[in-house]
């Protein structure tokens, strides 16, 4: 962002045209933008991109590039990891690496039953290498539900999955 005067009337203005939104705080996936910060992400539908925009930081991702987006809490990773033998590194081969940073980061973490939510969002960058968002819920708390909203908006702009074929036993 060039200045807080545009920065601030540009969240103005995405707010007023009521595009669907989510807040959210910046883990991994952007080149050179700091972990920590607490973005705005919208849905930009007349531009068909998502816009991740704080005061200092901004980004924009085509909707064409998105290969994936879900969220996952910290409870269901770690449930996943009572399951399974080793640490981060096999969640990170088994779910991905938003699993690899909700291990470490529960490890470090102990004392509430409170938990946070991911939204991860899986891209092609323009060199056509698969990447992942990675943003968390602002604070922490007993829902799952943070990004669900913000996930069913969006669910129109991502690719079909397709169904698994007719399995022969």
């Amino acid at each position: 962002m060039s200045n807080l005067k545009e920065a601030k009337a540009k969240i103005k203005s995405y707010k007023k045209q009521k595009y669907p939104n989510t807040k959210g705080v910046y883990m991994s996936g952007i080149p050179g933008f700091k972990e920590g910060n607490a973005f705005y992400i919208y849905l930009d539908t007349d531009n068909n991109e998502l816009e991740f925009i704080n005061f200092v930081e901004e980004a924009s991702l085509p909707l064409d590039r998105i290969k994936e987006a879900a969220s996952i809490t910290e409870q269901e990773v770690e449930e996943y990891e009572k399951n399974r033998l080793g640490s981060g590194l096999v969640t990170s081969a088994l779910i991905g690496p938003v699993g690899g940073l909700i291990v470490g980061l529960s490890k470090k973490k102990k004392k509430k039953k409170t938990y946070h939510t991911f939204l991860s969002i899986v891209y092609e960058d323009k060199a056509g290498e698969e990447n992942t968002l990675v943003f968390r819920t602002p604070s922490a708390s007993n829902t799952s539900l943070y990004f669900n909203k913000f996930l069913n908006s969006l669910k129109p702009y991502l690719p079909a999955k397709e169904a698994p074929g007719k399995i022969e036993l």
